[in-house]
């Protein structure tokens, strides 16, 4: 089960393969998760398909959701905010990852939203990028 606390990333390009699946095995990127965030639970990592477009998503009934779910059915999450910057990667041929901090789902965004879920995504998807880069050669 994929909770709104947990981390979604999407694996672009051969050379960062490596370094987000060690990672996700380890715990030691929690510790850079700050003590007025942690909670009762460990967020988890998932490491697969993102979709991007330039379209937002309110409903799972919406025409777009529906065409997702039939033809990319394996998509972990659905954004916006990492196609600009993947297609920046693309355009000067650059290494790029995309690690998504998840703060709602489709239902009841507005309740997330006023719970500080956005604080909490926020902080874990930096503590396991800052591990990241770390540990890169």
């Amino acid at each position: 089960m994929i909770l709104k606390q947990d981390l979604m990333l999407e694996k672009r390009l051969i050379i960062l393969n490596k370094e987000p699946k060690v990672e996700a095995r380890k715990d030691n990127w929690l510790e850079r998760i700050p003590d007025h965030i942690k909670h009762d639970y460990s967020p988890c990592v998932y490491i697969g398909p993102i979709a991007a477009g330039e379209k937002v998503i309110k409903s799972n009934r919406s025409t777009i959701y529906n065409n997702i779910k039939l033809h990319y059915n394996d998509a972990l999450a659905i954004e916006m905010e990492g196609r600009g910057f993947l297609k920046a990667v693309r355009a000067n041929n650059v290494d790029g990852i995309v690690i998504r901090g998840i703060s709602d789902l489709l239902d009841n965004k507005e309740e997330s939203d006023m719970s500080g879920f956005q604080e909490i995504a926020s902080a874990h998807a930096a503590a396991f990028t800052f591990e990241i880069i770390n540990n890169l050669n």
